[in-house]
């Protein structure tokens, strides 16, 4: 069990609280490192199921060179499946995490379990990702848009913590993520674009060294990189999802005056998780 809040109304590690951009890259990095097992657990077990069917996208892909529209399918098949999968992680890091800051303990099963009532809001919201993951691929960012805009869509952000860790509906989220966006979505697009940023520079130096690596590695190449993109990501997009928690508690804080004993009696009062 965590520590007792302190008298300012915060968790051992300060959260909730108003925070500027120091202040948040700090709290996720202690979320972030404080549940590290139970989060990396979280994002291998979805993403690593999903990398072996990319792989067979992959290779359908190069069956069908000629098939114009099957190679359309296919990709817009893969992008959609990976938003359906990142959205879902975010909504269980979201429950992982609130639950870790208002002092209760929590496996990834556990968290997964705990949504399974949520699952039309869940799908709902992970198509909403999935068509903005699409129109991105549209808009001029080269390959590195892939690594910094997607990620920063998977949830959605705000909405899918106001899902999980609120309980609410997807109707009911949707306009709560807009009030309490209003006046304040260009500090939460910074905040998340910075991060997103950085980490999407250190997974493309990653993986360029990895294609470096395996130049010889033959048939085994495709697969052997999947794995470790799959293994990057499930390190990185971890700390990005505890980056969005803490920006959408900052923002609670700044239109409700949230502190750890609001935040703790809310987690007290949802629903037992129970293991998938």
């Amino acid at each position: 069990m965590r520590s007792e809040p302190a008298s300012t109304g915060t968790d051992a590690f300060g959260l909730p609280a108003e925070l500027r951009f120091s202040g948040v890259v700090t709290a996720s990095w202690r979320l972030y490192r404080t549940h590290f097992g139970a989060l990396i657990r979280l994002y291998l077990a979805i993403f690593l199921p999903l990398a072996f069917l990319r792989v067979g996208i992959q290779v359908l892909l190069r069956l069908t060179t000629s098939a114009l529209a099957a190679q359309v399918i296919l990709t817009l098949t893969s992008i959609v499946l990976v938003a359906l999968a990142g959205s879902f992680a975010l909504h269980c890091a979201t429950v992982i995490l609130a639950d870790g800051v208002s002092g209760r303990a929590i496996s990834a099963g556990a968290a997964a379990g705990s949504l399974r009532g949520r699952s039309r809001d869940l799908v709902s919201a992970g198509l909403l990702v999935g068509m903005l993951s699409v129109a991105a691929l549209f808009l001029p960012f080269g390959p590195l848009g892939s690594m910094v805009i997607v990620p920063m869509l998977l949830g959605p952000p705000v909405l899918a913590h106001v899902i999980a860790g609120e309980g609410k509906s997807f109707p009911e989220a949707v306009a709560r993520a807009r009030m309490l966006l209003k006046g304040n979505w260009g500090r939460v697009l910074v905040t998340l674009l910075n991060v997103a940023f950085v980490l999407g520079i250190l997974q493309l130096v990653l993986l360029s060294l990895s294609v470096a690596l395996l130049a010889g590695a033959g048939g085994l190449a495709l697969l052997l990189l999947t794995l470790i993109q799959t293994l990057i990501a499930a390190i990185a997009l971890p700390y990005l999802a505890a980056t969005a928690f803490v920006a959408y508690l900052d923002l609670r804080v700044r239109n409700e005056d949230l502190d750890w004993a609001g935040l703790a009696a809310e987690r007290a009062g949802a629903p037992s998780p129970q293991p998938s």
